[in-house]
């Protein structure tokens, strides 16, 4: 049912509007800049005067004026019609479209807007308008978008996935630069067999057997029975487990695979001995030729276990109202149906259980193709194409996980600014300090963009869950081979060897909990994950570090004050990207011995730095940097404590101190401990950023510790850290 003023609404000669407008003309960047869109049409129709009798039409039935209520109602005071005749809710209410671009809305919203004072307008509510799928009016199909169903197993949504695979191969060139259909398959594979005639799934030994395949990423949820075993072998060869007795994610990923017209599926849990330790690590090795040679990955993003499935019933409101769209003439009338706009605005995709687990960043990231399951919708991303099942565009989001990119590190197509190394400028020596035993040379910082690109890889990384802490190096190990082979450099445990004073730089956010300073007995964790220098060393969520922030960059200038002289890692496997047994790093760097900063009690000594001392004692009263503390401090008799100072920085600001101008730097500062091992031998226990402020008064802390810094006894001492 509609109001009178609904059915008065031609929502076709609205659309005619854009139609002409996007045929006609190009989107233009705004003044502000952003993406090129084309202007819409919000004032088109007059609706109703006021939201009291929008209230009123809604409260009598009419199904577009309860939509527009629902919408906007929860935003409104509750006591909206005593509001006085004339008042700002008793403004004109407008039906009309949205401005929208080509990348990012990709076709225009329905709106209904009121129009406030001084021409200002208000946004009540927004729409999707779609027609069910075969049946788009001739001339509008770029503009409407499309019907989700509530089943994602039903043959037109999995028609959907497979017409976005085939359209891909055929005419998408940049997606075909490397043949698919000549690929070597993995290890072990799953042949999906048929489902008329019956054909079970069944392993296969592929034997160096080239072909295509799909990949899954999925979350296990915890323990799985269903798993490949030297006991379960021989069943999964022969095909005498029925495609029923598979668990329900595992099952539909071999349902979808059947519908895209491919043979074979890789599935960790069915293609890696799970009973075998070195099974297990020669396979995780080959994740970016698993995941980088699958023609498709599919991504269970809205199961969270192997039991949950990835093709259950969504609960998602269809259709919110429909209105008539009356053919040119008038002769003949269908519908088309609203859904809220705001369905799909919440971005649920990243909040699914798949894009918390650390795990399948570098399967999504590796794969030239995906196709994503959520809980709204499916989703697909190539590298020319990146819609979701309404139709729309899915928004651009961070460089590094865009395909094109990632795609063309695996195939070696970097372009040359991609590939091209950036001086930055370095600082003068004229106010280092005087007192070093040996002033290092100074030399220009070289700095690659994929540096930064990879920071944003592993800041993603350890926001997510690992199940298997030790997992932390080998869950990277495919997107850091890819890294590898681009840059040309030696992979350290996470970081890079050419960028690592940069890499060291970093410090780790507390997972979860609440931490407690323990004892000076406290224990380190039994299990070895990396060396100390090295993010990947202890437990704990997303790292930071300013200077390998992308944006960052030219904005800052940095200056090495370490050297690093070797960096060695021993693999703890054949992959020497996986898990490891141990690692160095010996670098020669200004040194300055500290107070231990645990403790309780005041030296009987004079402090020789006391803001430096104080300033680090502060520190550990914070999380992050009580949480590093807690796990890497190992006591031993006789324990002393120092200062590295590794880099510093100017954001190339002048600063006014009292009556003087300064343009002292900025400091790194690794501290570290000594292991009682061997004689300069040293863990890293925490790391001290210091830099001037914006608008630094000559009391400032930081200026006085840097004040101090200048004038502290430094030696140029070489150390080895474990």
């Amino acid at each position: 049912m509609l109001c009178h003023c609904c059915e008065a609404f031609n929502i076709r000669d609205l659309y005619a509007l854009a139609a002409v407008r996007a045929r006609k003309t190009k989107p233009k960047v705004s003044v502000l800049g952003g993406f090129p869109e084309y202007q819409g049409f919000p004032n088109f129709y007059e609706h109703h005067l006021g939201l009291t009798t929008l209230y009123s039409s809604a409260k009598d039935g009419c199904e577009l004026c309860t939509s527009i209520w629902q919408q906007c109602s929860p935003n409104l005071p509750p006591n909206l019609q005593s509001q006085p005749p004339g008042g700002e809710y008793q403004e004109q209410i407008f039906l009309g479209l949205s401005s929208w671009g080509p990348e990012t809305q990709g076709m225009p919203y329905l709106t209904a807007k009121q129009r406030l004072a001084r021409g200002a307008m208000r946004n009540l509510a927004s729409f999707d308008v779609f027609m069910e799928q075969g049946i788009e009016p001739s001339g509008f199909q770029h503009l409407l978008t499309r019907a989700v169903s509530s089943d994602p197993a039903c043959e037109k949504s999995l028609s959907i996935a497979a017409d976005w695979l085939t359209s891909c191969m055929a005419t998408h060139r940049t997606c075909n630069r490397v043949s698919l259909q000549d690929q070597s398959l993995p290890t072990r594979v799953i042949a999906v067999g048929s489902s008329d005639p019956i054909q079970n799934p069944h392993l296969v030994i592929t034997n160096g057997l080239r072909d295509s395949w799909a990949a899954l990423s999925y979350c296990w949820g915890g323990d799985s029975a269903f798993v490949l075993k030297s006991t379960t072998m021989d069943d999964l060869c022969k095909g005498q487990i029925s495609l029923k007795d598979f668990p329900r994610t595992l099952r539909d990923a071999v349902t979808v695979t059947r519908r895209l017209g491919l043979r074979y599926l890789w599935i960790d849990a069915l293609c890696i001995m799970q009973d075998s330790a070195e099974d297990w690590a020669t396979e995780a090795a080959r994740m970016k030729d698993v995941y980088g040679g699958a023609t498709v990955t599919i991504s269970a993003a809205n199961s969270r276990s192997t039991t949950a499935g990835m093709l259950h019933e969504r609960r998602i409101p269809l259709t919110s109202s429909k209105i008539p769209w009356k053919s040119q003439g008038g002769n003949f009338t269908t519908s088309v149906f609203l859904r809220s706009a705001s369905h799909f605005w919440d971005n649920s995709m990243k909040g699914e259980a798949l894009n918390k687990r650390g795990w399948t960043l570098q399967e999504s990231l590796l794969s030239p193709r995906s196709l994503t399951y959520g809980s709204q919708q499916m989703a697909w991303e190539c590298q020319e194409c990146k819609l979701d099942e309404s139709g729309r565009p899915i928004l651009p989001g961070d460089e590094y996980r865009d395909k094109k990119f990632l795609q063309s590190i695996l195939v070696g197509s970097l372009s040359l600014q991609e590939r091209s190394m950036r001086n930055v400028t370095r600082l003068s020596l004229k106010i280092f300090p005087i007192n070093y035993t040996i002033v290092p040379n100074s030399w220009h910082i070289k700095y690659h963009q994929l540096y930064c690109r990879w920071f944003a890889v592993t800041k993603e990384f350890t926001s997510r869950n690992l199940t298997v802490q030790t997992d932390v190096l080998p869950a990277l190990s495919g997107i850091a081979r890819a890294f590898q082979d681009a840059l040309g450099d030696q992979y350290c445990a996470g970081l890079w060897k050419r960028d690592i004073i940069r890499g060291l730089m970093w410090t780790r956010q507390m997972s979860s909990g609440k931490s407690t300073f323990k004892s000076q007995n406290h224990k380190v964790a039994e299990t070895y994950y990396a060396p100390t220098w090295s993010w990947a060393s202890i437990r704990g969520g997303m790292i930071s570090n300013s200077m390998e922030e992308e944006a960052t960059w030219p904005y800052v200038s940095l200056e090495e004050t370490a050297r690093v002289m070797d960096v060695h890692i021993t693999p703890r496997f054949a992959d020497p990207l996986g898990q490891i047994l141990d690692g160095y790093l010996i670098m020669r760097a200004p040194f300055c011995s500290i107070e231990d900063p645990s403790s309780k009690s005041q030296s009987s000594a004079a402090i020789e730095n006391p803001v430096l001392e104080s300033r680090i004692k502060e520190q550990l009263e914070s999380a992050p940097f009580l949480s590093e503390f807690e796990q890497q401090h190992q006591y031993h008799l006789g324990q002393e404590f120092a200062v590295l100072r590794i880099a510093r920085d100017s954001r190339g600001e002048q600063h006014i101190i009292g009556n003087s101008i300064t343009d002292r730097p900025g400091a790194s500062l690794m501290i570290i401990e000594t292991t009682g091992q061997q004689q300069d031998e040293y863990r890293r226990v925490g790391f001290l950023s210091v830099m001037v402020p914006g608008f630094p008064e000559a009391d400032d802390v930081d200026v006085s510790l840097l004040a101090e810094m200048d004038n502290a006894r430094w030696e140029w001492k070489k150390v080895r850290l474990i």
